[in-house]
């Protein structure tokens, strides 16, 4: 035998291969741990948050503690056992736990602590009010619920000015019919009927239409309406 090449015993030879197994077992046994928490948590793969959001987004409420705090950052409830192993599912325990009934709402509060439900909008909104780290998606998903409801607050106020502003326009047209009815001539300029006269006539006598001294609406708009109508008169 060569002497680069040590000698070993039978039961030498037997223990290395254990050992070799061994490695190999545990190699592979975290290589699976690895992929199971990669499965678990979603918060780093945009790609995954979308499907992960839909999935409870559509849900009225999430339990506290089983739900609501894993899915804010990013693990699946289904997998709860490593989302309590991350320190910060820990800190937002403790920090949901001396917030309940306080800053955040909980839906049944009367019932046992491991049972309490809260509204996916109302603990995304305490989460931020916390300045905790959440699902980007999470956010974007609540703040277009706000741009939806700040844009039907403003579709609203558009439809109530477009009806009152219909409602003058009425008036104006009814106030430019009475004026050409009984001021003819203050009607006209140079002779000929126009609506810059109509509208200084109704200004003039304002008070006999409306029941303040100025026009419904501006000097400009008021001849731009009046104008309008004196053109569709006339095709």
């Amino acid at each position: 035998m060569s002497e680069d090449q040590p000698e070993y015993k039978p039961e030498d030879l037997v223990g290395m291969f254990a050992k070799g197994i061994d490695g190999y077992k545990k190699e592979k046994s975290d290589q699976a741990e690895t992929i199971r928490v990669e499965q678990a948590r979603v918060f780093n793969k945009p790609e995954q948050q979308e499907q992960f959001i839909n999935r409870y987004i559509k849900l009225d409420s999430w339990n506290l503690y089983s739900e609501a705090l894993p899915i804010l950052i990013g693990y699946r409830p289904e997998y709860i056992h490593y989302a309590k192993l991350d320190r910060r599912f820990k800190e937002l325990e403790k920090l949901a736990r001396s917030s309940a009934n306080i800053t955040l709402k909980i839906i049944n509060k009367d019932e046992p602590e491991n049972k309490w439900r809260v509204i996916p909008k109302d603990v995304v909104k305490w989460a931020q009010s916390k300045e905790v780290e959440i699902l980007m998606l999470l956010e974007s998903e609540f703040e277009l619920d706000k741009k939806q409801s700040r844009q039907s607050d403003e579709d609203k106020k558009d439809h109530g000015n477009a009806e009152l502003n219909a409602i003058k326009r009425e008036a104006l047209l009814h106030a430019a019919l009475g004026a050409l009815v009984a001021f003819p001539e203050e009607c006209k300029t140079h002779g000929k009927i126009t609506a810059s006269a109509i509208a200084k006539t109704i200004e003039q006598n304002s008070k006999i239409w409306f029941d303040y001294d100025d026009l419904p609406l501006s000097n400009r708009k008021t001849v731009e309406i009046i104008s309008k109508a004196i053109k569709s008169a006339q095709k």
